[in-house]
């Protein structure tokens, strides 16, 4: 789905496009200003936008798809959810896999909602991660899944998933995560060779010592590692990096 508004939205279109987006503010707030500035046809044009306080002008221009976004493409297994038993419940994420991928989420002041995930795993084994997420309160977004973990199965399945994610978002450039357990950096060096200018950056969890990775992807080991690096990249603020480097080491 392209999360764009049409070219005049109405200001209840306004607020359920935020709200969509994980927009916490005050919503009858918000829906008086909307209202304040919409034209005498109740929508609210370019010109009528104007009007509109600082943030929620911005915001407008964001969800019109006039404005650059930013977001994160993420793997889940060994990315964010560690190793475990699939008879066993689920261990809680990595420390600072949450924090990493909410900074990410919001790394230019966008609204929240430009996560997405892109998993090997098929429709049985993705049963129940939507409680997994919830419970450990990960960023909310989309789950691609595929058919089966099988490595050559999985490669194809994630990069066609992943141009989806970039087809149906035109205007936001990504970063990708995920880990060098099977193939995820293999499919990370095909999308940056065929999409330079979408992909800030690419990471990638070490799960298998030897297992190197393709020039311009970086290896990290923990989530505060991968924090610091886009941070020195100017991707992070150091405000973001501080949260995702203090996550990792308060206990929880």
């Amino acid at each position: 789905m392209v999360n764009r508004l049409a070219p005049s939205p109405t200001p209840s279109n306004l607020l359920e496009a935020l709200k969509a987006r994980g927009w916490e503010g005050n919503s009858e707030a918000l829906l008086a200003a909307a209202q304040d500035a919409a034209g005498p046809d109740g929508r609210i044009s370019r010109r009528d936008a104007e009007a509109l306080p600082d943030d929620l002008r911005q915001a407008f221009a964001w969800l019109r798809g006039e404005q650059p976004r930013r977001g994160v493409i993420s793997d889940i297994d060994k990315t964010i959810l560690p190793k475990h038993r699939n008879d066993q419940p689920k261990p809680a994420p990595y420390p600072g896999a949450r924090e990493l991928l909410e900074a990410l989420d919001q790394r230019s002041g966008d609204p929240k909602g430009d996560v997405f995930y892109v998993t090997a795993r098929d429709e049985k084994r993705l049963r129940g991660m939507d409680l997994w997420m919830r419970r450990h309160e990960m960023p909310t977004g989309p789950i691609e899944g595929g058919v089966g973990g099988e490595p050559w199965l999985a490669k194809p399945e994630k990069i066609r998933d992943i141009e989806r994610v970039l087809a149906e978002q035109p205007n936001t450039r990504f970063v990708l995560i995920g880990d060098n357990n099977h193939v995820d950096h293999e499919v990370f060096a095909e999308i940056m060779t065929r999409f330079p200018d979408r992909i800030e950056a690419a990471l990638i969890h070490r799960i298998k010592p030897h297992v190197g990775v393709a020039e311009g992807i970086y290896l990290f080991d923990e989530h505060a590692e991968a924090a610091r690096y886009l941070g020195a990249r100017g991707l992070l603020k150091p405000d973001q990096v501080n949260r995702v480097i203090e996550a990792t080491t308060t206990p929880r």
